[in-house]
């Protein structure tokens, strides 16, 4: 069986899992949270670490499974894992629809007021859908190379965000008290909580495709765990940093937020 992915391939998969429609678009949500969606930030990346860590454990005690769905069909059984499979290939077909239609509230929000128009949105999403299918069926090495190429293309916006949030920390603190942000609230964490795990999901990429990784019990464990902690540190600091500085009337509702978020302080 063919093994293309390496180590960095591996980590493109978790990388390129996670970051999806969640960063982009969940600022808008956790804005009436205010400092309780900072908890909720820490909670969620604890949680599913210690998730992620038992799922590297099983990769080194069973290297030659396929996947983490297989290690699941020999621990519970036949109908448990086809329970799993089944529930997990529906929830990407729901994900994959916000993905497309985040993207095409971004691409429209580059065509000023194209947005206007309720058809282009469902259509321009569709064609990203279609053009993703297609790729996928050319190959699996082709679709290694675009999760490495996407997955640069979509850390460049998130490191202009961090960037301006640094700036923002430094040249002008004061930033951060302005807005008034909601202050910490026990009553809010569950929700906060409800939104911030839906951003971190993906970080499983890894292991889905560990038959296609060269050296599993090694690199599908440290893509794992790397991919998923660097994305943790970039999601607390894109996310917080665009909560805390930005009111949360003008965030609320945003269909773009991070681009709302880098026309206000960027042009």
């Amino acid at each position: 069986m063919q093994r293309p992915f390496g180590f960095w391939t591996a980590v493109s998969m978790v990388v390129g899992f996670m970051i999806g429609a969640g960063i982009y678009v969940l600022p808008s949500d956790l804005s009436q949270f205010g400092w309780t969606s900072v908890a909720g930030w820490i909670i969620a990346g604890a949680g599913v670490m210690t998730i992620a860590r038992v799922i590297a454990e099983l990769h080194i005690k069973y290297p030659k499974e396929p996947s983490a769905l297989t290690i699941s069909g020999d621990v519970l059984g036949l109908l448990a894992v086809r329970l799993i499979a089944w529930s997990y290939w529906f929830g990407i077909l729901v994900a994959a629809a916000i993905l497309a239609l985040a993207a095409a509230d971004y691409l429209i929000f580059l065509v000023s007021d194209a947005g206007a128009d309720n058809w282009l949105k469902p259509i321009v999403a569709t064609l990203i859908l279609s053009s993703v299918v297609v790729l996928n069926l050319r190959g699996v090495k082709g679709v290694g190379r675009f999760q490495v190429a996407t997955t640069v293309l979509k850390l460049l916006p998130l490191a202009i965000v961090i960037s301006i949030v640094a700036y923002l920390a430094l040249a002008m603190p004061a930033t951060y008290t302005q807005t008034q942000s909601e202050p910490f609230m026990v009553s809010l964490l569950t929700p906060a909580l409800g939104v911030t795990f839906f951003a971190v999901l993906g970080f499983e990429g890894a292991s889905l495709v560990a038959q296609r990784v060269s050296d599993p019990e090694r690199n599908v464990v440290r893509a794992t765990m790397f991919g998923l902690s660097f994305v943790l540190l970039l999601y607390f600091l894109v996310s917080t940093g665009i909560v805390l500085a930005t009111p949360a009337d003008e965030l609320r509702g945003a269909s773009a937020p991070v681009a709302t978020f880098v026309s206000n302080h960027a042009g």
